[in-house]
């Protein structure tokens, strides 16, 4: 019953992020109209969106086949979910098929990293290279983003070439987002669905190769949670390398504790893995008090701007205009994640608070930092929306005291 009530409530919590995000897909002026405070008379808050038709339709035929199949009426559609649910392959098929999907992938990108990389913020990163571990304060040596510049470094040294290891890193993503999946569901065929439908992101395969932006932050981080499950004590390592890639996952560090609270077995289970991590909070806390200079921590740099907060929800519908399957499905698969939890399938509560936690630090940074949201940012919600799609096709993962007792 204390699942069930904690489920609901993340459902409510993640479906209210996500209608948020795709109120601009059918009507992409309603939000900036309704909350910049002013009246633009050429602006009509009520113009559906290029992509709004499709949207309402797609969703409307699946919760009617929904509804219809909960109701028996899809008999069919019903035999071929209950084969799904018991279908699986053998390892040595499902490796196979990974080898086969990675090389059809590295055929086709391998072009890419051979191209001279145009992009405006490139110059950044070179310059970050060129006085990596040579500025004259402690400060800024120890914050530069040193995971991303060793790679980069070591790209170059090795292969003569900075955008190899980039892709290894895009590739090694792919692969983790596999076995995390197939760990999750107990099958060895739902990673290879997490792994198709990241790669055909438009986002993913548009990021894949570039240093500027490439993907050692987002690597990191998702194999932080996956080694919770495989190596507890080296998951907090991951998450500093993560952090020290790109320093936007410190605010995804309360997404790291609600897994270990929800996925733990067992109270000494939590205890042992968020020792780790209270090490870590406590080592960023004094980095932040004794080493981050007094002018940046001054309240005028973080005033709370609301309409720009609600502004941060209406990027979603642009950025993802080529990721149609995704903006399509995003809902349905939030709420068949839910029905997932209510069925008592493990961690698709857990996935619900990662797809909606990495979507709502958008608007809160636009909000308070009136920080630029590129879609590269979206590549763990990409990542975290793949396995949540594998998740679907779990069986017999089920829970046991998932939430604590009150």
């Amino acid at each position: 019953m204390i699942n069930k009530i904690y489920s609901k409530i993340i459902f409510i919590f993640s479906f209210t992020i996500i209608f948020f995000y795709q109120i601009s897909v059918v009507f992409p002026a309603l939000i900036i109209r309704s909350s910049s405070g002013t009246s633009i008379p050429s602006i009509d808050p009520f113009e559906l969106g290029v992509f709004s038709i499709p949207f309402i339709s797609i969703n409307f035929i699946f919760f009617v086949t929904y509804v219809l199949f909960q109701k028996k009426k899809l008999r069919y559609f019903n035999s071929v979910l209950d084969i799904l649910k018991h279908f699986d392959i053998s390892k040595n098929k499902s490796l196979l098929c990974l080898i086969v999907i990675l090389s059809v992938y590295i055929v086709f990108s391998y072009g890419e990293i051979l191209e001279p990389e145009i992009i405006p913020d490139r110059k950044n990163v070179i310059s970050d290279l060129e006085v990596w571990g040579k500025s004259d304060t402690f400060f800024e040596n120890i914050s530069a983003l040193h995971t991303k510049l060793f790679f980069l470094v070591a790209s170059d040294l090795i292969f003569e070439n900075m955008r190899v290891i980039p892709f290894f890193a895009s590739i090694s993503l792919l692969i983790v987002s596999y076995f995390f999946t197939n760990k999750l569901t107990s099958k060895n065929y739902t990673g290879l669905i997490s792994v198709l439908v990241i790669v055909q992101s438009y986002i993913f395969r548009e990021y894949d190769t570039i240093i500027t932006y490439s993907n050692f932050w987002t690597l990191f981080y998702v194999l932080s949670l996956y080694l919770i499950h495989k190596a507890w004590p080296l998951s907090s390592i991951s998450y500093v390398l993560s952090f020290f890639a790109k320093p936007l996952t410190l605010m995804y560090f309360p997404l790291n504790i609600l897994y270990i609270l929800t996925n733990s077995e067992t109270k000494k289970n939590k205890i042992i893995a968020l020792i780790p991590y209270s090490l870590l909070f406590t080592g960023i806390s004094i980095l932040i008090l004794f080493l981050v200079p007094a002018s940046s921590l001054q309240p005028e740099n973080f005033v709370w701007h609301p309409p720009k907060f609600f502004s941060g929800f209406t990027v979603l519908s642009y950025q993802l205009r080529y990721d149609l399957f995704i903006m399509m499905s995003l809902l349905p698969v939030s709420f068949l994640l839910y029905k997932k939890s209510q069925q008592g399938i493990k961690y698709a509560d857990s996935f619900q608070i990662l797809i909606a936690g990495i979507l709502l630090t958008g608007p809160l940074l636009v909000g308070l930092l009136n920080y630029q949201l590129n879609p590269y940012r979206l590549q763990p919600f990409i990542v975290f929306f793949a396995i949540g799609v594998g998740l679907l096709f779990a069986h017999k993962t089920f829970r046991h005291n998932q939430y604590p007792s009150t």
